[in-house]
């Protein structure tokens, strides 16, 4: 084999090892950039603004809501600095029902995303 093979060999092989270990690191479906989705009773603002509340009472600094009206979708988002941690968004499931989806870091942050999915079915079940 030549050097210029070895070194392809070489790269090829710590590439497949790198998307192997993400795999792998991602498999709970909840990791850096993955998504998780579920439906919860209720309305997507209720559910959406009691989220945020209880989040910002417990966790002020780095959390916003933005609303975007013409695609009833609500986004709790969680930052500090240039870094997000987690964004949860909130829109209908029909008339009683709210789809949630959740992405970002699993525990990562200073209000991990596990516990803002707690405060989501905690509104939910209010």
């Amino acid at each position: 084999m030549t050097p210029l093979n070895t070194k392809r060999v070489y790269t090829l092989s710590a590439l497949a090892l790198a998307a192997l270990v993400s795999a792998c690191a991602g498999g709970s479906g909840f990791l850096g950039g993955a998504s998780d989705q579920f439906v919860l009773n209720g309305n997507y603002r209720g559910i959406a603004d009691c989220t945020f509340g209880k989040i910002r009472m417990a966790q002020a600094a780095g959390l916003k809501q933005s609303v975007v009206p013409n695609e009833q979708k609500i986004l709790v988002t969680l930052e500090s600095g240039s870094t997000q941690h987690w964004e949860m968004t909130f829109t209908p499931a029909g008339a009683t029902a709210t789809n949630v989806a959740i992405s970002g870091s699993l525990s990562a942050g200073p209000y991990p995303a596990d516990k803002a999915l707690q405060t989501a079915r905690s509104c939910a079940a209010r």
